[in-house]
Order: C-alpha cells, then structure tokens, then sequence
C-alpha cells in the first residue's frame, strides 16, 4: 500500500509539470457510459458538459471534447481522472462550430470555473474569444478566419481596460496603448508588421505629462530618446544608431540646468576625448 500511495504521488506530480498532456474524443448527444468508453469517475460530468453544449442541436449531434487529466485525493474521486477539459459542437462535416467553453479540473472549490470561451465556424475560429479569471473578463481575442484581426484588449481586475493592441491577420499592426487601474494612458506605440516604428511614448498617469519618448524604426531604437520629470521638464536626453547609444548623453537637474554629460560610441562609452576624436556624428 505504501508503494501504491507513492506511485499515485510520483503521478500526481507529473500530471502538475505536465498539464499539456491532453486527450480528445468525440462524444454524441445522450451518450452511455459504454459509447463514452473511458475508466474514469468523471463519466457523468462529461456527459453533463456534452449535452449542455447540444442542447439546441438534433439528437445526432456530437461534440468535440479534450480530456485533461488531474490527482484527486477525495473519497468518491480518489486517483487520476480525466476531466472534460473543453467541449465543442461539431457540424455534419464534424469541424468545431459554435463555443468551446474550457473550465478548470479537478475536485476542488474553483474546480468547473470557466476560463475561455472561444468561438468557431466550420472548424476555424471565428468571433470574439473571452478569458477569465477568478469569473472576471481578463482578455478579449477578435478572430477572423482563424487569425486574430481587430483590437485585443486585456482588463484590470476591476473591468477597466489594462492594455489594447490592433491586429492585421494574425500580426500587430497600428496603435497598442496601456493603462493603469484608473484608466489613465500610460503608454502608447504604433506597431508595423509585429514591430515597433515611429514613437513610442511613456506617460506619467497622475499628469498625462510625457515621461519617455522613443524613436523606432521597424523594431530598432533610433535618434534622440527623451525622459522628463513630472512637472514637464527635460530629465535626459540619450541618442541611439541602431539599437546602440551612440552620441553624447545629457542628464538634465529639475530646474533644467545641465547636470553632466556622457559619451558613447556604438554602445560603448569613452571619454569626452575618444568622443571629440571621432568624425562629426
């Protein structure tokens, strides 16, 4: 018995490093336990789940399901079990039509919660996809044809949007902006074929008074990258080629006195004479 009780908690700690491990089955309206054909004691749940998702669907329909397994140290559970995962419609050509609703394993209080809902139309996804947790809207997933195109957004705990980005086909293009828990911006930047180009802004929430601005082009940090205090005044200014610093950097005092400089050469710095050495920047 002590071997068996070990083996289940080698298990156990297996299936919690490895949660990908999935399994899927196709399971019709009404099904038997012998149709389902499974050793698990989750057979009535999965039924419940299927007929759920079919419930306006003729009696010959069927659903996708994938199966997760999960350690459950209960009396009327006791072992591993195969949880219904996520369930699906499926069409008479038997592609995913209609919302995949996923839901957390196991025996346990949070256990049935649902943590996706993704939408399909003739197995592609198709619509806007929802993620929750703690049963709040965290994400939302605009796809079109299988690919997210539109604006995905995720939210603070308190339902205010945290961060949104514009998709084209599957890649980030157009404006991505940041909020903080108030809905005040907290930074912006444009995205061009999945990389940032032009400027990028940085804000303090409290003000709206640009913080940092930086300079992109298609994902490299190029020109003159500028902080500011809060009250609006210049904190630094840092010149980029290329990903590198190279120039002279100035650091500004809150008054707008210059409180030094530094110099760099390709992301390397020198002194004010190995700066003054090199030809004109």
């Amino acid at each position: 018995m002590r071997w068996l009780a070990l083996g289940w908690l080698v298990l156990a700690v297996g299936l919690a490093a490895d949660e990908a491990a999935e399994q899927v089955i196709v399971v019709r309206k009404n099904a038997t336990n012998a149709e389902i054909g499974l050793q698990t004691t989750e057979l009535e749940y999965i039924r419940r789940r299927v007929n759920a998702a079919l419930a306006e669907s003729p009696p010959d329909a069927k659903a996708r399901v994938t199966l997760r397994s999960a350690f459950a140290d209960h009396a009327a559970h006791y072992g591993v079990n195969a949880y219904p995962y996520a369930v699906v419609p499926l069409n008479a050509a038997g592609l995913p039509e209609g919302v995949e609703v996923f839901v957390t394993i196991g025996v346990s209080e949070r256990s049935g919660r649902v943590e996706r809902k993704l939408p399909w139309k003739n197995g592609k996804r198709e619509g806007e996809e929802q993620v929750f947790k703690d049963d709040k809207l965290q994400a939302t997933i605009p796809w079109v044809n299988d690919q997210v195109h539109g604006v995905r957004k995720t939210f603070h705990a308190n339902g205010k949007v945290l961060a949104e980005a514009t998709y084209v086909r599957g890649e980030p293009e157009g404006p991505s902006r940041n909020f903080d828990a108030e809905g005040r911006l907290v930074s912006a930047v444009t995205m061009k074929a999945g990389k940032r180009h032009g400027v990028a802004k940085d804000f303090w929430p409290e003000t709206g008074q640009l913080k940092r601005e930086v300079h992109y082009d298609m994902g490299r940090v190029v020109g003159m990258t500028k902080e500011f205090y809060a009250n609006g005044r210049l904190k630094r200014e840092v010149p980029f080629r290329n990903n590198a610093i190279h120039g002279m950097e100035v650091l500004y005092e809150a008054d707008g006195k210059i409180s030094h400089r530094r110099y760099w050469l390709d992301g390397e710095p020198v002194s004010q004479a190995e700066f003054e050495k090199q030809p004109q920047l």
